[in-house]
């Protein structure tokens, strides 16, 4: 996944400060929560016309003494200089040093029903093997595709979907008739 420089800068910053601490990212997991729970909230601190000493107030009676000392920190710090708009890219570039630094590799699937806890077990074990290392399913459920997967990792594409094995069957059976037509 991609993200700004900026979002990079600053997920990267409290990496190196939080050296690891898992608290931290349970942290950044209950903002995450509580921010995705109460979207008016998130519209209340993103907002330009807002102030800042309004949204920090804020900020400082929701997480009273739950959150680390330096999660508070940077949490200011992004209301201070404007920056909660990139809140989420940023939780997102924090995960992201995090799996960099364990070696872990996000899969997105998508898949046309809800996976067997059995599937996706055997999914990961088939994507650890590939990649050679842990792995961790992100999952979505897309109706659009027929039946079977769709899952990137990184920049590859593993498609499964019934939608690309009909596409391939289509062309195997247009490329066999048209040599057949050519030989005789």
């Amino acid at each position: 996944m991609t993200h700004n420089p900026v979002t990079r800068r600053y997920a990267q910053a409290l990496y190196d400060e939080a050296r690891g601490d898992p608290r931290i990212a349970a942290d950044l997991q209950e903002v995450r929560a509580t921010l995705h729970q109460h979207p008016e909230l998130a519209r209340f601190l993103r907002s330009p016309l807002v102030n800042r000493t309004e949204k920090a107030n804020l900020v400082a009676s929701l997480f009273p003494g739950d959150m680390q000392p330096l999660t508070r920190r940077f949490f200011m710090l992004l209301v201070r200089r404007g920056r909660v708009a990139l809140l989420d890219a940023m939780l997102d570039a924090y995960d992201a040093c995090c799996d960099a630094a364990t070696g872990m590799v996000t899969a997105q699937v998508r898949a046309g029903i809800d996976l067997a806890e059995s599937v996706r077990t055997d999914l990961a074990v088939a994507l650890e093997k590939r990649v050679g290392g842990p792995v961790r399913l992100n999952i979505r459920t897309d109706p659009a595709l027929l039946g079977g997967l769709v899952v990137r990792v990184g920049d590859v594409v593993y498609d499964g979907s019934l939608r690309h094995q009909l596409a391939k069957l289509r062309s195997c059976l247009a490329g066999g008739a048209s040599s057949r037509v050519i030989q005789s």
